[in-house]
């Protein structure tokens, strides 16, 4: 199973800059993709990470990981559009 780590959360030099702040539901979206992939909502899971869900616009950041990164629109997120979400990540995990 493909592992995937969302990043709502990032170190900067202030401390972190997340999309938390923003009406999210962290554990629906955790729930909603666990029977398809191994998900990590930890920025410090990046490293075991095969792909990297970063939602776009968001603050720009060094990928220091082999993993592949794929962008999500960030009003997904806060929408809770976890389908759409999907559809991207699977389209890129995919190949198509």
């Amino acid at each position: 199973m493909k592992k995937i780590c969302f990043f709502l959360t990032l170190p900067n030099a202030m401390g972190y800059t997340s999309l938390r702040g923003l009406p999210l539901n962290e554990k629906g979206l955790k729930k909603f993709f666990e029977p398809y992939y191994d998900v990590s909502l930890n920025y410090d899971d990046r490293g075991t990470a095969d792909y990297l869900i970063i939602p776009d616009p968001f603050v720009p950041f060094v990928n220091d990981t082999s993993a592949v990164e794929i962008k999500v629109p960030s009003k997904l997120f806060i929408t809770k559009d976890f389908e759409k979400i999907k559809e991207i990540i699977d389209s890129h995990v995919n190949g198509k």
